[in-house]
């Protein structure tokens, strides 16, 4: 979905675009509570799945960041974390051939940052700054919390 999303924020259809967005947010949390329930989780789901989030997180916070919605200091906060986290994986995949789950203080961080597009696509600058600060230290601490895993498991 992160194409069709780009795709009408560039378009400046900021309403389907947030159609788009909330389908993607529901999808992705429907997909994962039916693996959990029917214990269909796969190693490649567990792979594919947060990489395709970080993909479409990706892609819809570069295309606020090119329409002068989100700053940059913000978005390259939300991309380092992505590649961090994603660089951890590998190493830990690579060093113990296990694959990192997800945490709750990372769906929280992604909640947060999928609030914070929200609000910078309804274009009610007021608030944005306030999402911004919180959903930072939010994904700070994601991160520290996957560093201290990846850490614990590697050593």
């Amino acid at each position: 979905m992160t194409v069709p999303a780009v795709y009408l924020l560039l378009q400046n259809q900021r309403m389907y675009a947030l159609v788009v967005c909330v389908m993607a947010a529901i999808s992705d949390y429907l997909d994962g509570a039916v693996s959990r329930a029917t214990g269909t989780v796969s190693e490649w789901g567990r792979i594919l799945d947060p990489v395709a989030d970080k993909v479409f997180v990706a892609g819809v916070v570069v295309t606020l960041l090119y329409l002068s919605l989100l700053p940059l200091w913000f978005v390259s906060i939300v991309l380092l974390r992505d590649v961090l986290i994603i660089a951890g994986s590998f190493i830990m995949r690579r060093r113990t051939d296990t694959t990192a789950p997800s945490m709750l203080t990372g769906k929280i961080a992604v909640t947060a940052i999928a609030i914070t597009g929200i609000v910078s696509i309804m274009d009610v600058g007021d608030y944005l700054i306030t999402f911004m600060v919180v959903t930072t230290m939010l994904m700070a601490l994601s991160l520290w919390d996957y560093s201290r895993r990846f850490y614990g498991t590697i050593r």
